[in-house]
């Protein structure tokens, strides 16, 4: 609430009733930017928090075991290929 010089009270009784309604409108102001700070407090945490960071690690543990897994494979695969030709060959025999 705005108020210019001309438009102060000149009556004691409402100079108090504006005192108190700005202080009330200021109050409420006041309440909101802390609700706001909070709900941007918590957005950070969820962005950038534990959990996020615990997902991030998850993830990475996840494509290091997918990475394992088919190293193992590829190296089951060449020792299966080294095989094949050697009982080839004692078939032959």
């Amino acid at each position: 609430m705005t108020i210019s010089s001309d438009q102060l009270p000149s009556d004691l009784a409402d100079a108090h009733a504006l005192i108190v309604a700005l202080r009330s409108e200021a109050l409420v102001r006041r309440l909101e930017t802390e609700k706001l700070k909070f709900l941007i407090a918590n957005l950070r945490r969820e962005q950038f928090g534990p959990s996020s960071e615990r997902g991030r690690l998850l993830v990475e543990q996840l494509e290091l075991a997918i990475a394992d897994v088919e190293e193992s494979q590829g190296a089951a695969e060449a020792e299966a290929d080294i095989a094949a030709p050697a009982a080839e060959r004692q078939k032959r025999l």
